[in-house]
């Protein structure tokens, strides 16, 4: 199956509102947690961190909150009128868990941003599990 990522909703209120500014000097921390194929991603529903459930357990090269986020440099594309926020690939080291989503939210304020379902559960054995962001960006904003 395809790797898939998708934002909340309240992601996007909140941006709106200015609640989320992504940027690499603001001092906001962002990070993605991981969680087991027993949570249901809702866009409508899930706002904040405390509306997730089934976050792997702590050990075995996963700190409970998940791995830190670095903001790379947003990129603009004038021809197709897209502005793109990527993301500096997440490694978590020596990590042995069972896991089919990943959840990045803002830990200043815990409000969700998006999620990535990788398609089938991810069963890493005390390996390197590299997140391998979009070079494109997390997430990219399109003028219509």
């Amino acid at each position: 199956m395809a790797v898939t990522g998708k934002l909340y909703l309240g992601f996007l209120q909140k941006l709106i509102q200015g609640s989320h500014i992504f940027s690499d000097g603001d001092n906001t921390t962002y990070k993605v947690s991981l969680h087991t194929s027993s949570y249901n991603p809702n866009q409508d529903t899930h706002f904040v961190k405390t509306d997730l459930s089934n976050e792997v357990t702590n050990g075995s090269g996963y700190t409970t909150g998940g791995g830190q986020i670095t903001i790379g440099t947003t990129s603009f594309d004038t021809t197709n009128e897209i502005v793109a926020v990527p993301f500096v690939n997440t490694t978590f080291t020596t990590i042995t868990k069972t896991f089919r989503y990943g959840v990045v939210y803002n830990t200043t304020n815990d409000y969700l941003v998006g999620y990535i379902d990788f398609g089938v559960d991810q069963s890493p054995s005390a390996e390197n599990y590299v997140i391998v962001w979009n070079t494109e960006g997390f997430f990219d904003l399109k003028t219509l």
